[in-house]
């Protein structure tokens, strides 16, 4: 960050620092929440997804015009080769999304979260076929409305790539340290049993405790979850026993045992700590297809935190980021209806001016 004539110039270190959250302001400034929307530099949000997935994708597109300009010959291979590659990326990719969505469903049962994966295939060869058999038959009233349903899938397929990519890369980033508390967000327990994709949250936020205590700091660990109404006891509370049995100093261990969601996990968490006199500069554990969603919440709750991911079963991932997705979607409903509908009308009638 550099100062002068009473300026503020934030500074994110590249990309990888943009996605990070790495993002430097005044430290007298007021209001974090205010100063970081003003100077549009918080990467929190899924509008810095598309943008960052998308430079890079414009960078790419760049190059090979560029080397097609000045040597036509190799251009021209290195377009086939990408243009074969992606074909074979994307055939591996519903190959591996149907495996994946079976086995989900197989284990995990047929709710309706776990068959997101397997309808959305469904419903993009859905359109595939209905837009070869309108072209095969000449069916005009066929192919338009295909070709608008495939124009809006292949829009939020954009948008699901942006947030796929980029929140892997946010999930990733090591957290910053001297934070003031590591808040553990909770998900399912059975009995007094944590299973696995839980137990990941929770020795993610006590490596980091660990990591701070050695460098001589003394964080707080928040364990954060209401009980369910399928639930013996809260979440807090068995994530709290777990930690301990894990050799968490039972003096930094706090437990919120009240929350129902993640907005609940995060201003719940703020609460307990405020009550206690502590800072409330936050490291956020959860699963990597959780985090960027937790951190685009924690932005809108106006909160200092940074969100980082433990690993997940690959089998789960899909379906686990797919709902992810659509529930970041919902947090905006009109303005994502609204592109849906722009997009459908616009591919519409460039398809009606083609087969009229």
């Amino acid at each position: 960050m550099h100062r002068l004539a009473g300026l503020v110039f934030v500074d994110t270190r590249g990309i990888s620092g943009y996605a990070s959250g790495l993002v430097l302001v005044d430290a007298r400034e007021p209001d974090l929440r205010r100063g970081l929307r003003q100077r549009g530099s918080d990467p929190r949000r899924l509008s810095s997804a598309v943008a960052v997935v998308g430079a890079v994708g414009y960078l790419v597109v760049s190059v090979v015009l560029t080397v097609v300009t000045l040597s036509p010959m190799v251009g021209g291979g290195l377009a086939v080769l990408l243009a074969v590659g992606l074909v074979v990326a994307n055939l591996v990719l519903v190959g591996y999304l149907a495996y994946t969505g079976v086995v989900v469903v197989r284990r995990e049962g047929h709710g309706l979260g776990n068959l997101l994966t397997l309808g959305a295939l469904g419903g993009v060869a859905g359109l595939l076929l209905l837009l070869g058999l309108g072209i095969v038959l000449s069916w005009s009233w066929l192919v338009i409305p295909a070709v608008a349903g495939l124009a809006v899938s292949a829009t939020f397929g954009l948008l699901l790539t942006a947030f796929v990519v980029y929140g892997a890369v946010y999930a990733r980033q090591a957290p910053h340290p001297g934070m003031d508390a590591i808040v553990v967000l909770g998900s399912k327990v059975f009995g007094d049993r944590v299973p696995p994709l839980l137990a990941a949250r929770i020795d993610r936020g006590l490596e980091i405790l660990g990591s701070e205590q050695e460098a001589g700091r003394r964080p707080v660990l928040v364990l954060s979850g209401g009980q369910g109404s399928d639930e013996d006891a809260p979440e807090g509370a068995v994530m709290a026993r777990y930690a301990l049995r894990e050799g968490a100093d039972a003096e930094l261990v706090r437990v919120e045992d009240r929350s129902r969601t993640t907005e609940e996990n995060l201003t719940l968490s703020r609460d307990l700590l405020l009550g206690e006199g502590l800072g409330t500069s936050l490291v956020v554990t959860t699963n990597d297809f959780h985090a960027f969603r937790a951190a685009i919440i924690a932005r809108e709750l106006g909160l200092d935190a940074q969100v980082v991911g433990a690993p997940t079963a690959r089998y789960y991932f899909p379906s686990a980021v797919l709902r992810e997705f659509i529930a970041v979607l919902a947090r905006s409903p009109i303005f994502h209806a609204a592109v849906a509908v722009v997009v459908a009308l616009a591919a519409g009638a460039l398809a009606w001016l083609v087969v009229r």
